[in-house]
């Protein structure tokens, strides 16, 4: 199995995992989040898991790991909301050592954010900037970059391009025939050069 279809595995089990406990445990994970847990949930948990044959250990690990890191649960802690087992039912309250570390982790994240929003307006800015350059003068040069590279003249300045040949005009009924040009042909010395009409 390659690198990549490895975490694509285990992406897809961390997923199953999150779906599992907000199927197993609506009161906490079927909201919108913020609800925060009591001390010791995981071990609730993963007993579950065991006994119904759910995800493995190391999933609901990074289920609840991404969890309890997410801005809502977060702020739920922060705001001193009542911890809750996972059937839904009140534990013991937050902190004010666990609320102020929940701010300072919401401040980092936020701060993460700003960071990464800054950086992707950079990176798009420095793309906008080089588009104008990039775009071809309006005219025949555009003209010509619309052509496979193959069919443009190389060498210095600007070549015409070749004009397709019209088709020659049929004479007009009565009128003569346009006469064919005098080819001259050069004998060897000694010999006169002669014209053929």
């Amino acid at each position: 199995m390659t690198e990549e279809s490895k975490k694509k595995q285990k992406a897809r089990q961390v997923r199953e995992a999150r779906e599992w406990l907000q199927q197993r445990f609506p009161a906490v994970f079927g909201g919108k989040g913020g609800v925060p847990l009591a001390i010791g949930a995981h071990a609730t948990a993963h007993e579950a898991a065991r006994a119904e044959d759910g995800p493995p250990a190391w999933a609901i690990r990074a289920a609840l790991q991404s969890w309890t890191s997410h801005p809502k649960y977060l702020q739920g802690l922060a705001q001193q909301r009542t911890r809750r087992h996972l059937d839904g039912t009140e534990a013991q309250a937050v902190t004010d050592e666990q609320a102020e570390r929940a701010r300072e982790r919401l401040a980092e994240v936020k701060r993460k954010r700003q960071q990464a929003r800054e950086q992707e307006q950079r990176r798009q800015a420095k793309e906008k900037a080089k588009k104008p350059q990039a775009e071809q003068p309006k005219g025949k040069a555009k003209e010509k970059a619309k052509k496979p590279q193959a069919e443009q003249p190389k060498g210095k300045g600007k070549q015409k391009e070749k004009k397709p040949a019209e088709p020659e005009k049929e004479p007009a009924k009565g009128k003569e025939q346009a006469r064919r040009p005098t080819i001259t042909l050069k004998r060897r010395r000694g010999t006169e050069t002669k014209e053929e009409p």
